[in-house]
């Protein structure tokens, strides 16, 4: 009722006259139960997620307020477009992330990432999600991944939308990231040159500081980003 019309008007594109799908699934509920993780999913599209991370913080915290009170959830009037996040472990036992180049979400330091695929709820496949970004934006394929762990779902708490997070084991040695092979295999590349965390101690500075050694200037960070650099346990990194 709302998507298709928009679809056939041309304000939002299937995917079938470009590279881009602009529908996007929405982030409805999320239950914490004994028995799991239970996510409900709706439809939203890429303009109002764009709305929603131009939008200014105190604009979204405002319209919180309004869904608070008409709809008893502060996310109601949010697209909340979920995805998938993925920190990545090489063999040697270091992880890697780089400086967003996108215009959404342009300097932050982030993961791998990017939205589920469009699709009937029931058709999702978070597994799927990880592995098409892991290729598209570093160059892993499904034959080089040692393992894939989900570690949590994080959320951003002025827009509501949500990544489900992984930490990715694979065959890639640390050259494979420091010496750029990675950029040969991408066809458009959405990070700058990656950024190595060797040990725990690296990782835990860079939490609480913004701070890597060898750079000037603190980093901004994704929050799944950060959610899974949390998850890292001692003996994941070399050190």
């Amino acid at each position: 009722n709302v998507i298709a019309p928009l679809v056939e008007s041309g304000e939002v594109s299937d995917g079938s006259d470009g590279p881009f799908d602009d529908r996007k699934l929405r982030l409805d509920q999320i239950t914490l139960s004994g028995e799991g993780l239970q996510i409900a999913l709706g439809a939203t599209h890429y303009g109002a997620f764009r709305k929603d991370i131009d939008r200014d913080e105190t604009g979204n915290e405002n319209l919180q307020a309004i869904g608070s009170a008409s709809f008893g959830d502060r996310y109601a009037l949010f697209s909340r477009a979920p995805g998938v996040a993925v920190i990545v472990v090489s063999s040697n036992g270091a992880a890697y992330l780089g400086e967003r180049t996108n215009e959404e979400d342009k300097g932050l330091l982030n993961a791998v990432a990017g939205h589920l695929k469009y699709s009937a709820p029931e058709n999702v496949n978070l597994r799927e999600d990880a592995v098409r970004e892991l290729e598209e934006e570093f160059g892993i394929e499904e034959s080089d991944i040692v393992s894939l762990e989900f570690v949590g779902l994080y959320s951003n708490l002025n827009r509501g939308d949500s990544d489900f997070t992984f930490i990715a084991d694979v065959a890639q040695p640390d050259e494979y990231f420091t010496s750029g092979a990675w950029k040969e295999k991408v066809h458009e590349r959405e990070h700058k040159d990656l950024i190595q965390l060797a040990s725990l101690e690296q990782t835990w500075s860079l939490l609480n500081t913004g701070k890597i050694a060898g750079y000037d200037e603190p980093f901004r960070m994704m929050y799944s980003t950060r959610g899974g650099l949390e998850s890292l346990k001692p003996g994941e990194l070399r050190d």
